[in-house]
């Protein structure tokens, strides 16, 4: 998926907002951007490979748990290493840049950007995203006005 860089201003901040979190929820990573999610350093996560390389080989149930753990775990980091890079690169403004240097994680560079961007009377975009994502236009051979008017009633 191609995801163009904004220059984030105050104006074009929920054009940014919407975009940033259905190439999230495309990526399978929304959440990282939405919630506190605890993610391993990378040595914790040797850390349980070794404890899954060491386990007892004839006690298989120890063995498929310690995999699970050390795999489950690697995938979280590879998912909130996704949702940082698309935090970084979803914005090319020099201010905006900055503001996410300071943060730490996908969900403080997300909150950091919308606390500066976004308008503090601004209701929030999220249920509208996921109101919206349900709806489809579900064949062409009917007329686009009626899915339109659904969608203003």
């Amino acid at each position: 998926h191609s995801f163009r860089s904004m220059k984030l201003r105050h104006d074009n901040f929920l054009t940014w907002k919407v975009r940033t979190l259905a190439m999230a929820k495309t990526g399978r990573f929304q959440k990282f951007l939405l919630e506190d999610i605890t993610v391993l350093t990378e040595e914790e996560i040797e850390d349980l490979n070794m404890e899954y390389i060491e386990a007892d080989p004839d006690d298989t149930r120890a063995v498929k748990l310690a995999k699970k753990r050390w795999m489950d775990e690697k995938k979280k980091a590879s998912f909130a290493a996704k949702a940082e890079r698309l935090m970084i690169n979803s914005c090319s403004s020099l201010a905006a840049s900055r503001k996410l240097e300071s943060c730490e994680g996908a969900k403080a560079m997300f909150d950091g950007l919308c606390q500066k961007y976004g308008r503090q009377n601004e209701s929030d975009l999220t249920s509208l995203v996921e109101e919206l994502d349900g709806i489809r236009i579900k064949t062409m051979n009917k007329n686009p006005d009626d899915f339109f008017r659904r969608l203003i009633n």
